[in-house]
């Protein structure tokens, strides 16, 4: 049975870079303790669906998760990351690349709403279906910065509330995918 979902996945920038110019026992280290944070940083009841290198693959079921509620739950993500990197680059005495770069990475979060399907895999559920393709290719877009929340305009139409609030700065753009089609965002 397919059901609706606001899925949102939190997406480590600057990993793949982070990983190859510094150790693997520290960036590893530190990747894990961020991915523990925005895992624990849940606050409005999103399932966790799986940890996919980098990001963390969250989505709940039913009606879509309200504008102001979403958004808190994004910058408590993000306030929660910041810190953490300031309590590495307080506390460590470290001098290896990994620990003095890891201030570098950044967080984005990408929002879409759409219809999902959830399989099992041996004891795991995993959730599928074009509108989670969709919010995977967000996560490749032509935005020119490494930290952002993008709210598909899929997800802002099924909302009862669409203006989006003033205190944060909004830009509507789009990106086109193969076989999705063009996705406009803000």
């Amino acid at each position: 049975m397919t059901e609706n979902a606001t899925i949102l996945i939190s997406d480590i920038s600057g990993y793949t870079e982070f990983l190859t110019k510094t150790e693997l026992v520290h960036s590893s280290h530190i990747i894990n303790e961020l991915l523990d944070l925005i895992v624990a940083s849940n606050i409005f009841d999103f399932t966790l669906s799986e940890i996919e290198g980098d990001a963390v693959l969250f989505y709940r079921k039913g009606q879509p998760v309200a504008r102001d509620s979403l958004i808190h739950q994004c910058l408590t993500m993000f306030e929660n990351f910041h810190k953490q990197l300031k309590i590495i680059e307080r506390d460590t005495v470290c001098p290896c690349g990994a620990c003095q770069t890891a201030s570098d990475l950044s967080l984005k979060c990408i929002v879409h709403y759409g219809t999902i399907k959830e399989i099992k895999v041996a004891h795991f559920t995993k959730v599928t279906g074009l509108d989670m393709v969709i919010a995977h290719r967000l996560l490749k877009n032509q935005i020119g910065v490494p930290e952002y929340l993008l709210m598909t305009q899929n997800y802002l139409h099924h909302l009862s509330e669409r203006a989006l609030p003033s205190m944060l700065t909004w830009h509507q753009a789009s990106d086109a995918y193969a076989a999705v089609g063009t996705i406009p965002y803000h």
